[in-house]
């Protein structure tokens, strides 16, 4: 196969990090030939990053869809642009990465998800956790019947807020919330590790912190717990908080940046850390002391398969697997659709004060 010729919309911190993340370490399947950005200075900046590419810019998405050498898009714009953009792409025949949240509404994912399935392209939702090593390693547990069958997951993950250059997503109808923004992530390893799918949704969160943020008013929950209700009376716990560092250019620029995870079966609970190198987990037993600790290092060189690295390289693997063989990605279109649906009853139950249906938001 010839490499697959990539165009990137939306070249801000993720967007830009993306195209180079193609450039540098997948230039043996693909080329980076088109951008487009509404902000001249991020495609000056995303240019001028890519190693041995030489770009197009476009101030417009529409232009990289009309470009008969590009053969797929990298969607990294905000979510309520996903759906207008997704669908052309799909018109135009271009395989589809989009980041996640997938959309705003279950509706819209819907759209996009039979839009993919009628021009027969590869759809990637950037449900990225997916292929995380550390994590699909907890899975193996799970598979192994190590712990038993899993009942209970948490995972809490408390940090700084979204940085300056979204401000956008301060706004809940163009973010559609601070949960839709940050834990579909969360909701999809809920369902993924307890092997069931969510049904009903309890929450409460607020504003404790950060009312106005940047210059502007925030409408969004600075922090929350929610409680996740699956099939077979399986059941989740999310920690949410956005004040644990101070606001900053970047993620994890300031204070305290972590994601705690666990799971418990009837023999047994496995635990791990979201962030720091190595990513070890530690398995414990329900009929004795021992604690099992398990090691998942990053290798020193780029490896070949979908969870040897982060899950940004196994994502992008995996997409250009699919474009080269065909298949289906892990992180299809469903896989986003069913995450949105959860972050939306979560919101929703925030708003109203009261438990929520999945099946009332889908």
């Amino acid at each position: 196969m010839g490499k697959t010729r990539m165009g990137f919309i939306g070249v801000g911190l993720r967007g830009a990090g993306q195209a180079r993340r193609v450039a540098e370490t997948f230039a043996d399947r693909a080329e980076v030939v088109a951008l487009a950005d509404v902000n001249e200075e991020n495609l000056r900046r995303c240019a001028q990053s890519l190693p041995g590419a030489e770009p197009d810019a476009y101030a417009h998405w529409s232009k990289v869809l009309e470009r008969d050498d590009v053969d797929a898009v990298c969607i990294s714009t905000p979510q309520y642009t996903h759906e207008e953009i997704t669908l052309a792409a799909f018109d135009a025949g271009k395989h589809v990465y989009c980041e996640k949240p997938l959309a705003l509404t279950v509706a819209a994912c819907d759209r996009m998800i039979d839009a993919s399935r009628k021009a027969g392209k590869v759809f990637v939702v950037g449900q990225q956790m997916r292929y995380h090593a550390h994590l699909n390693r907890m899975s193996e547990l799970v598979d192994r019947d190590l712990i038993g069958t899993p009942q209970l997951a948490w995972l809490k993950e408390f940090r700084n807020p979204f940085p300056h250059n979204m401000v956008w997503a301060f706004d809940k109808t163009k973010s559609g919330g601070g949960i839709v923004e940050k834990s579909c992530h969360h909701f999809d390893v809920f369902s993924w590790m307890l092997r069931a799918p969510a049904v009903r949704v309890l929450a409460s969160g607020g504003q404790a912190v950060h009312k106005q943020i940047f210059g502007v008013q925030s409408d969004i929950v600075d922090h929350a717990w929610v409680t996740v209700e699956h099939e077979h009376g399986r059941k989740a716990m999310l920690g949410l908080c956005f004040f644990a560092g101070l606001p900053h250019t970047h993620e994890g620029g300031s204070g305290t940046h972590m994601r705690d995870i666990g799971l418990v079966g009837d023999k047994g609970m496995v635990t791990t850390e979201g962030f720091h190198q190595g990513r070890n987990l530690e398995v414990h037993f329900s009929d004795r002391p021992d604690v099992v600790r398990i090691d998942v290092p990053e290798p020193k060189r780029p490896g070949k398969g979908l969870f040897e690295r982060g899950g940004n390289f196994g994502i992008w693997t995996d997409f250009f697997n699919c474009v080269d063989r065909g298949g289906e990605p892990i992180a299809d279109g469903r896989v986003g659709r069913d995450a949105l649906a959860v972050a939306l009853a979560a919101e929703r139950a925030i708003e109203t004060g009261r438990p929520v249906l999945v099946s009332d938001v889908a």
